[in-house]
């Protein structure tokens, strides 16, 4: 009997509860689906897995992120506050410490260089774009990052993490609505199913194909527009917020 959680498929449906066997059903065919998916990926029927994951997955998740961004607007903009607020303390190595009311994208970008000189051990404001994007490149390699991603790997292998899958969960899941947070209204484009190369880079060990298209389209960038507006310099901008 299929589960979720501690919950069988045969409790929800005896629960009797309207609301609770709905939400049952839809996320038995939520994995159903997935699982389907992936059958597809490992049989290499790469255009049917792109063609049902634009109707089953794609489309539904565009309707639904884009109903609810509208509608709950009142809730983003307090989500925004509360991540701001969260994140403005660890990035700013709890130098910076807003108040709810106060936790703006403004004090957001105070906290960033103070964050990047805690990593990169120098100014990122007083470098050219180039030079930040080679002194993080170089960081990375060193301690502790190499061990952090060893241990990531140790639950989540790479190939888990490239699968087509696992991105297109993530992509209709969690990037939408840490988008609400940092950058604004996304969505996800459709998968390419016809124009697709005709032999994609796939998992090879379980089937995957790495070559899908699944990406999160970003129309304007809040934060990005803010720090250029902050900063009155596009490159200074760029470098404060990651986003170049």
């Amino acid at each position: 009997m299929v589960g979720f959680g501690i919950l069988t498929v045969q409790d929800v449906l005896e629960s009797g509860h309207p609301g609770l066997v709905i939400l049952g059903l839809v996320l038995l065919g939520y994995c159903l689906i997935l699982l389907t998916l992936s059958v597809l990926g490992c049989l290499k029927l790469y255009r049917l897995q792109a063609l049902l994951a634009n109707v089953c997955i794609v489309a539904p998740s565009n309707v639904l992120w884009s109903v609810s961004y509208v509608v709950l607007t009142p809730f983003r903009w307090l989500w925004i506050r509360l991540m701001n607020m969260m994140v403005t303390r660890v990035v700013s190595l709890f130098t910076v410490k807003p108040s709810f009311k106060e936790a703006t994208f403004e004090k957001l970008l105070k906290a960033f260089p103070i964050g990047y000189g805690g990593i990169l051990f120098e100014n990122i404001m007083e470098i050219t774009e180039e030079e930040a994007r080679v002194s993080m490149r170089k960081r990375i390699t060193e301690f502790p990052f190499p061990l952090m991603r060893k241990e990531v790997n140790k639950c989540c292998t790479n190939n888990l993490l490239n699968s087509f899958v696992f991105r297109l969960v993530i992509a209709t899941t969690i990037f939408p609505l840490l988008g609400w947070w940092l950058i604004g209204f996304t969505y996800v484009p459709f998968v390419p199913v016809f124009c697709r190369d005709a032999t994609p880079s796939r998992d090879d060990s379980i089937g995957e194909d790495k070559g899908s298209s699944v990406c999160l389209e970003i129309p304007s960038c809040t934060f990005l527009s803010r720090a250029r507006k902050v900063y009155d310099d596009d490159a200074k901008g760029n470098r404060a917020c990651i986003n170049e």
